[in-house]
């Protein structure tokens, strides 16, 4: 079936019209639009799905479009909400008919009772209608159904709806119930986050690791019979990448901001080195901005959230200071070249320094690590200084320049493909012998379609040495 981007967007577009039709419609025959909005909702929800190119990309897009949709009609709703507060309790606080403090109190008892009227409810159900004793609820978790109640959202927008005849005629009832509203909500977001069992992230990404680095063994034994073996290098360097990231995040938090710090650290000795060696003309002007380019992607690769942001500014802003710097030295160089159309030309010689660089701020790197053990925990100086070394051992396979400092990702090769497919299988062969249950597999399945998708549909241009080579 052929299609295109305007199947995809017509689809997209009667998708979002559905429920502003169905719902001026139902006011029009003088019928309740929000129920017929919601009767629309689950009989599109509930409809045949076929499996086609078409749907398929209708679903991933509509996906994307009403999770923002979502989320700003959830923070319209607030807002909205805020300027109604002033016109439903400026009538009560100001009338000399009520006293405030009552009137307060009186919603603190109404939502004390709502909670305990919920918890009453759902204790009934769970002992005298659940028979199954696996699926019976245990006291936290009847807690938790007690406090969270129904959506925020939906009551806000309840009250909102409200005809104005109400307001006027029944000013206290709205006050309560708008006071109740707010607290519960309040309330429970105070409480829940006590109730609720620590996150168990942690554990989750053990099979992960182990399936990435089943398919690196795989990968790594195919280097020895196969000729594109810089490509299938720049693939390993994709996974090894995405394994560092997963062990970082199996690791306390206290090691995952202890890991920030080093790679602060880093970069800062990297960012040092390339311009001591650019003021001794040690590397050229192309090899200095491809370095930078380098140093950027690191950049990026920092968690800013587990780092003061006060560190990390004066960072940041200390290194553009210094390449502005050498832009208004150098007459803007770069900005020149980037006008002309084209990236650093590197010759032989400039990778050849690059790699030198690369290998002196390593011992630096190492040197500096080493007399850090004792303030930072042994085995993260240890899983550090492993990780730089074997990037500098990248030097002696050739093609450094691509795989370190440019990285030049293989995404429409052969090899990347091949890649995502044997990943798919140890994932296949992990579910068959029981260590993932199939929801486990299926977000797993997931998340590598989403990342073969992202690297069908980049075409980034990247720097190499293809040009070098020919010279």
């Amino acid at each position: 079936m052929r299609f295109n981007a305007v199947d995809v967007a017509g689809e997209l577009l009667l998708e979002l019209a559905l429920p502003l039709l169905t719902f001026f419609l139902a006011e029009e025959f003088h019928v309740s639009g929000i129920i017929a909005v919601v009767v629309a909702g689950i009989l599109k929800a509930s409809r045949f799905r076929r499996i086609n190119p078409l749907e398929a990309e209708v679903s991933e897009t509509t996906e994307v479009v009403w999770k923002a949709v979502t989320f700003m009609l959830n923070g319209s709703v607030f807002l909205l909400f805020g300027v109604e507060m002033v016109f439903l309790f400026e009538p009560i606080l100001k009338s000399p008919l009520y006293n405030d403090l009552l009137v307060m109190g009186l919603c603190v008892v109404l939502t004390l009772a709502l909670f305990a009227l919920r918890y009453i409810m759902l204790w009934a159900y769970n002992t005298f209608f659940v028979f199954d004793k696996d699926e019976k609820e245990n006291g936290r978790d009847l807690l938790i159904l007690a406090f969270s109640g129904v959506k925020g959202t939906v009551s806000i927008a309840t009250i909102l709806l409200l005809p104005n005849e109400l307001k006027t005629s029944y000013p206290i009832l709205l006050f309560l119930v708008a006071g109740v509203t707010i607290l519960s909500f309040l309330i429970g977001l105070l409480i829940l986050p006590y109730l609720a069992e620590p996150s168990q992230e942690e554990t989750e990404n053990l099979i992960e690791i182990a399936i990435l680095t089943d398919v690196m063994k795989q990968l790594e034994k195919e280097l020895y019979h196969t000729r594109a073996k810089s490509t299938l290098y720049m693939v390993l360097d994709n996974y090894n990448e995405r394994l560092v990231q997963l062990t970082i995040a199996q690791e306390g938090k206290d090691i995952q901001e202890e890991w920030t710090d080093l790679m602060l650290l880093i970069l800062s000795v990297e960012n040092d080195g390339l311009e001591q060696a650019y003021e001794e003309g040690l590397v050229t002007e192309q090899a200095y901005f491809a370095y930078q380019r380098y140093l950027r992607s690191m950049e990026r690769r920092i968690n800013r959230s587990l780092v003061s942001s006060l560190t990390y500014i004066f960072l940041v802003i200390f290194r553009l200071a210094r390449l502005l710097l050498h832009e208004i030295v150098t007459f803007g160089a770069s900005s020149r070249q980037w006008l002309a159309g084209g990236g650093p030309r590197l010759s032989r010689d400039d990778a050849d320094d690059l790699a030198l660089l690369y290998l002196e701020n390593t011992e630096i790197i190492v040197d500096a690590l080493e007399d850090l053990r004792g303030v930072y925990h042994d085995s993260l100086i240890q899983f550090v200084q492993e990780w730089r070394i074997r990037e500098t051992a990248i030097i002696g396979d050739g093609g450094f320049v691509n795989r370190i400092l440019l990285r030049e990702q293989a995404y429409h090769s052969r090899e990347m493909l091949n890649a995502y497919y044997l990943e798919r299988k140890a994932i296949f062969d992990y579910e068959r012998e029981g260590l993932l249950t199939s929801s486990e597999a299926n977000k797993l399945r997931a998340q590598v379609n989403q990342l073969e998708s992202f690297a069908l549909k980049d075409h980034s241009p990247s720097l190499n040495l293809a040009r070098m080579r020919r010279e």
